[in-house]
């Protein structure tokens, strides 16, 4: 069956992963313990990853809380203001992946969104890389409006895809950095590869004659 959809990650495909560069940084600045940073990062994590934004809980309302947290667990000597402002530098694109978006929209391929995501980096990831231009509203798949991981074993995130594809699984290509989510992907019926840099996915977008 034609590939008719890509869908593709967003935190190491489109974007740098930032969590452990961003901790390993604050670690080394401010003399604070590495895994206990990267632990009270996953455990606020799982506190904002499924929670969607609404009118009385914005995403810029759940930030200030998640980075209060954050400051009151590890001890951090900053404010809130000047930590959200640090953690901007370290929403940085991954080489050579918007002229594949570039030259996928030019040929009117369907673009779709498919990330364990919350609604406090969405909106940073989305504005720095421009991702409102490819990527429509409806096709953006995120944990936290679907309220499950792609490692759920219901694989709602994947059933949203194809739904917002509206093309077959089997004509939905998708591409993740991580090798458990391709697998369930697969499960799903999706043609699916591990992200291993824009050339070897621009590779397999030739492949399928997507390029």
């Amino acid at each position: 069956m034609p590939t008719q959809a890509v869908v593709l990650d967003v935190g190491g495909v489109l974007a740098r992963d930032m969590w452990e560069p961003m901790f390993d940084d604050f670690a080394a600045r401010y003399g604070l313990d590495r895994e206990e940073l990267h632990e009270t990062g996953r455990l606020l994590w799982e506190t904002f990853a499924y929670v969607p934004e609404t009118p009385a809980n914005t995403g810029r309302d759940m930030e200030r809380r998640y980075w209060d947290l954050f400051l009151r667990m590890c001890k951090v000597p900053l404010s809130v203001e000047a930590l959200i402002g640090l953690t901007d530098r370290y929403v940085v694109p991954v080489p050579g992946m918007r002229p594949i978006l570039e030259q996928l929209q030019a040929r009117g391929t369907r673009l779709v969104i498919c990330s364990n995501n919350n609604e406090i980096w969405w909106p940073r990831q989305a504005d720095k890389l421009e991702l409102a231009r490819f990527f429509p509203a409806q096709n953006l798949i995120l944990s936290s409006r679907v309220g499950a991981p792609k490692d759920s074993p219901r694989l709602e995130m994947f059933r949203a895809v194809v739904a917002a594809a509206g093309v077959p699984a089997a004509s939905c290509f998708f591409v993740d950095d991580r090798a458990p989510n391709v697998e369930r992907a697969r499960t799903f019926g999706l043609d699916a590869v591990l992200f291993r840099g824009a050339e070897h996915f621009a590779a397999e977008l030739r492949e399928r004659g997507l390029l």
